[in-house]
């Protein structure tokens, strides 16, 4: 079993040394989903905090295919 350290973390996707234009995707997208949630109320539907952070690793999983908006909408 093979443990990463902090130099492995730094190194991957959205890590503390992602290039800038890494790091404004992964803002613009979080944004993106952030006002997707709220649009749809998701908290209010019983939705958590630890759900929306699963579901927007399941979005970013399929490489944004669809807009936060349609992806949660399908889920609700």
């Amino acid at each position: 079993m093979s443990i990463l350290n902090d130099n492995d973390l730094e190194k991957v996707v959205g890590g503390t040394i992602a290039h800038a234009g890494e790091k404004a995707v992964f803002a613009t997208k979080k944004e993106e989903f952030e006002a997707a949630w709220d649009a749809l109320k998701m908290e209010k539907k019983g939705y958590t905090g630890n759900m929306r952070a699963e579901l927007y690793d399941d979005w970013e999983s399929t490489d944004y295919s669809t807009s936060a908006i349609s992806f949660l909408a399908k889920i609700k």
